[in-house]
C-alpha cells in the first residue's frame, strides 16, 4: 500500500516528504503511543509541519494511539474515516511547536500516479522536487531537483516498453522482495536519493 507521509507547507504549497538525513522530534515524547488502524499509514500517525518565517514549525498531527494526551494544551478531534485527508485518526489542529531539525529533507509535489508504487513515493514520482536544508529549525538553503527527475522518467518509460516486449517473466528471489519492501518503506536520503550523485545513464 501507498503510505501517508509528513507534509510540509512552503508558501502556501503542501510538500511530500520524500526522505530525511535526519528524524524528527518522536511523538511518544507527548505521551502518545501510536497505533496502526489502516495499511495506508503503518507509523499509526503523520505530521503537518509548516515553514513560517523561515522556521520549521510542527503545526498538526494526525494519529491513533492508545491515549490522548492534551498537546500545547491542544486536544484531538476524531476525524471522520471517509476523510480524504484525515482517514478516521484523531488531529491535533494548531500545536504549533518549533521542530529543531537540523539537516536536509527532500520533499515532492504534483504526484504523478503511473509512478507510484507501494510505500513511501520516490522522488521521480513528483512533477516537482525540492530539498530544504535546516540548521536548529532555522531554513538555511533550498535546491530544486525538478528537472533531473526528467530522465530518471524517460528511462524508466523505457524499460517499462521493453520489458513488455520480452516474453516470460523474471523470478525474484525472496532476498530481493525483502530487500525492495524495505526500500520502498524507508525515509533515508541512502534508499530514497540515491540519484543524487549517480551519472548518466541511471539505469542499465
Amino acid at each position: 500500500m501507498v503510505q501517508l507521509t509528513d507534509v510540509i507547507t512552503f508558501k502556501g504549497k503542501r510538500y511530500m516528504i520524500i526522505a530525511r538525513t535526519n528524524g524528527f522530534r518522536e511523538i511518544e515524547s507527548f505521551g502518545l503511543i501510536p497505533d496502526c488502524k489502516t495499511d495506508h499509514c503503518i507509523l499509526g500517525y503523520w505530521r503537518e509541519l509548516e515553514i513560517i518565517n523561515n522556521k520549521l514549525v510542527l503545526r498538526d498531527l494526525f494519529v491513533n494511539s492508545e491515549k490522548y494526551p492534551s498537546i500545547n494544551n491542544i486536544s484531538p478531534v476524531k476525524t471522520d474515516e471517509k476523510d480524504m485527508v484525515g482517514v478516521g485518526h484523531h488531529l491535533y489542529k494548531g500545536i504549533n511547536i518549533d521542530e529543531n531539525y537540523t539537516g536536509k529533507i527532500m520533499v515532492g509535489r504534483n504526484t504523478l500516479l503511473d509512478y507510484i508504487s507501494i510505500g513511501f513515493p520516490e522522488a521521480f514520482a513528483y512533477g516537482e522536487v525540492l530539498e530544504f536544508e535546516f540548521m536548529n529549525g532555522e531554513l538555511i538553503d533550498i535546491k530544486n531537483y525538478s528537472s533531473k527527475m526528467i530522465p530518471i522518467r524517460i528511462q524508466i518509460d523505457s524499460l517499462r516498453y521493453k520489458s513488455k516486449k520480452k516474453k516470460g517473466y523474471s523470478k525474484n528471489t525472496s532476498s530481493d522482495i525483502i530487500s525492495t519492501i524495505e526500500k520502498a518503506f524507508s525515509l533515508s536520503y541512502e534508499t530514497k536519493c540515491w540519484w543524487l550523485d549517480e551519472e548518466e545513464p541511471i539505469f542499465n
